[in-house]
């Protein structure tokens, strides 16, 4: 009977119950913050206090009586620490001590009737108190922090040439700002360079504007320390000509230092050419938004991603999370097919929120206006920049809105400065017109910007000239110029395409044929040395004509004895059946005792000698390796479509849903990183 008696106290004393808990509350329960709520419990009803395995759940253990008392105590203490956390992001952390006893964290308190408390490790900012009141605290401080309600933040990347600007003598520029902007307050972030606007929607808006403005338009000044080798180096003839090629900037170079003065990305592009210059290492950025650069980091943490860019190009490539952005370094070749690459796999990473707006060359200092583009990134909320590499705008912003209107304004400035700019393009066989159109010594170009008032850009490299000026009228004028000294260098210079098979008939031993024809009219005849079928015909107007009929004539003679049949042809399909070397157009022709000539200009392809079957049988092994070339290209668009379907349902994946049905947080990406199939 003592025995029951011992045994059915220590079960009386030994029930238990349980109280279900949030996890982010235990801390709360277990700290400083619940000891007095766990003393009497513990020690005022003799009751055991535990947390469950599974951490959702306070198990509680004594007499029935005291477990259910133990029980509403605990209850209570949970409805009073109901415990919400909000992330704060590192570049934000100050602004919630700034203003001493009239910071965030106080006022929170004070008009929530909570606790906050911000745990550094992790970055979030714990609220504590009546879940109600929790609630409406959160809704306070992601206001804050992101903007709502009519209340408005809009984060700024200031570049450290500008920031001093921007803040202006002991913060008077700030102090201007927020004094022009009723209800505007505007924090610097020292450690990021990053800039915050906070206050009503439209006094943020009109804020930003001004800012942005001023630092597109502000000329900023960088002194680059010189050794005296690297000072040598610069001294050459056209070194620094070359170096600030298209860049609108200053510079002045000394003994000990270079001296670099314009606006900002103006001053930073021509760093990075001149460092290349001295040390043999170009390096270039592509700077994103916080939010944007998150989600990048994530999609890329696997090492490997990068590593195939790299491979691809042998560029170097790392994230770097103080400035937010891409850094991209190595040879200047390597770098620009590194950004190609990566521009593609941030457009898939960021759909809708990255786009690039292409402009030629020779539009580049009309469009690169620093206040136009101010207005701009301004106007649409988005960041634009020109990166001089690529020859395009890039436009990002986390809304997709607001890159859409950025990049319409852009097309549309380019639609405005077209009007002002005419660009000319030649063929590859026109090559032979620059000189013509320069003059010696410059003389026909300085004639032709003289009489109209326009300047002339003549570019060798992509085959083009570039008229710009004041009025769309100047510009019609000095193209009509431009077009009458390229009619007239047609007439006085005229190519001519000879059959392979005819060449040497037209020569003639020794050259004799070509030489007297050129005699007879006065004129030089000379076979191009690059286009082997091909002869230039030079001379006054009139001669040339007399001898371009006279060529003619003599073609036709030839063609006529010698029977052809001629078919048109894709210049696509030209390499495919010349061959290596020729050799598969000279396997065709031992086969069919036939001659195939191609004219690479008239894109066309004659088949003589032999018979007629001789001529078909030719033309039909031609006609299988175009079949087969056009096999292949379907085969390449149908690859191409197969990876843009992959990549769109690639695409949607990361675009899924925070939580599932039963609200379990889902990771922001899908498990395998997207985009990064791009680089191969």
């Amino acid at each position: 009977e003592v025995i029951v008696k011992a045994i059915e106290k220590i079960v009386a004393e030994n029930q238990t119950t349980f109280v279900e808990v949030e996890k982010n509350v235990i801390g709360a329960i277990f700290g400083e913050v619940g000891k007095e709520m766990r003393n009497s419990i513990i020690d005022g009803m003799g009751v055991n206090i535990g947390i469950d395995p599974s951490d959702s759940k306070i198990n509680l253990r004594g007499t029935v009586e005291k477990i259910t008392e133990a029980a509403k105590v605990l209850e209570e203490f949970i409805a009073d620490n109901f415990t919400s956390e909000f992330d704060v992001s590192p570049d934000d952390e100050a602004l919630l001590f700034h203003g001493g006893s009239d910071s965030l964290l106080n006022r929170i308190e004070a008009d929530h009737d909570v606790k906050a408390n911000f745990r550094k490790q992790r970055h979030v900012l714990a609220i504590r108190g009546r879940e109600e009141n929790v609630n409406t605290a959160v809704e306070a401080v992601s206001k804050f922090f992101n903007g709502g309600d009519g209340f408005g933040v809009e984060k700024l990347k200031v570049p450290e040439g500008v920031l001093g600007i921007v803040i202006g003598k002991g913060g008077s520029n700030i102090s201007k700002l927020e004094k022009d902007y009723e209800g505007i307050n505007i924090h610097v972030h020292r450690n990021s360079n990053y800039l915050s606007i906070r206050g009503p929607v439209e006094k943020v808006n009109e804020c930003r504007v001004d800012i942005i403005t001023l630092m597109a338009t502000s000329r900023v000044t960088e002194l680059v320390p010189l050794s005296p080798g690297q000072h040598e180096i610069l001294a050459q003839p056209d070194i620094m000509k070359k170096i600030t090629n298209d860049i609108n900037v200053n510079v002045t170079l000394s003994d000990a230092s270079l001296k670099i003065r314009g606006v900002s990305t103006d001053v930073a592009d021509t760093k990075a050419i001149l460092m290349e210059h001295l040390t043999g290492e170009y390096e270039a950025s592509i700077i994103l938004e916080p939010s944007q650069f998150s989600k990048v980091s994530a999609a890329v943490r696997d090492p490997s991603h990068f590593e195939r860019i790299r491979k691809a190009t042998n560029a170097s490539i790392r994230m770097d999370s103080t400035e937010s952005a891409i850094i991209i370094s190595g040879k200047r070749s390597s770098v620009k097919k590194a950004k190609t690459f990566l521009t593609g796999v941030l457009d898939f990473l960021l759909p809708s929120q990255f786009a690039k707006v292409k402009v030629p060359k020779p539009l580049v200092k009309s469009m690169n206006d620093p206040a136009a583009i101010a207005k701009i990134s301004a106007d649409s909320g988005s960041t634009v920049s020109f990166d001089r590499d690529l020859h395009c705008f890039q436009v990002q912003s986390s809304k997709p809105e607001s890159v859409f209107q950025a990049t319409e304004m852009l097309k549309a400035r380019l639609s405005e400065c077209e009007k002002l700019v005419v660009v000319v393009r030649l063929d590859a066989s026109d090559l032979w017109l620059l000189p013509k159109i320069i003059g010696k010594g410059g003389e026909t170009v300085k004639e032709l910007q003289e009489e109209s008032g326009c300047k002339f850009d003549i570019s060798k490299e992509e085959l083009l000239v570039a008229i710009s000026g004041e009025s769309e009228d100047a510009v019609s004028t000095a193209k009509a110029s431009l077009d009458k000294i390229i009619e007239q260098a047609r007439k006085e210079c005229v190519f001519v395409n000879i059959p392979d098979s005819a060449m040497s008939a037209f020569i003639g031993k020794g050259g004799t044929n070509i030489r007297q024809l050129a005699e007879d009219h006065d004129v030089d005849i000379e076979r191009l040395r690059k286009e082997p079928s091909c002869i230039r015909i030079q001379g006054d107007e009139a001669s040339v004509e007399g001898a371009h009929v006279a060529v003619i004539a003599w073609l036709n003679d030839w063609e006529a004895s010698h029977v052809g049949k001629t078919v048109e042809l894709e210049e696509a399909f030209i390499p495919a059946i010349l061959g290596k070397q020729g050799s598969t157009v000279s396997t065709i022709q031992r086969a069919t005792r036939c001659k195939i000539d191609i004219d690479r200009r008239g894109l066309t392809l004659t088949v003589r000698g032999g018979d007629e079957s001789n001529r078909e049988e030719a033309l039909n092994k031609v006609n299988e390796i175009i079949d087969e070339e056009k096999k292949k290209i379907l085969e390449r668009e149908a690859e191409i479509l197969e990876n843009k379907k992959k990549k769109n349902v690639l695409n949607e994946s990361t675009e899924a849903p925070d939580s599932d049905s039963n609200g379990h947080s889902q990771p922001e990406f899908a498990s395998r990183p997207v985009g990064l199939t791009i680089g191969e």
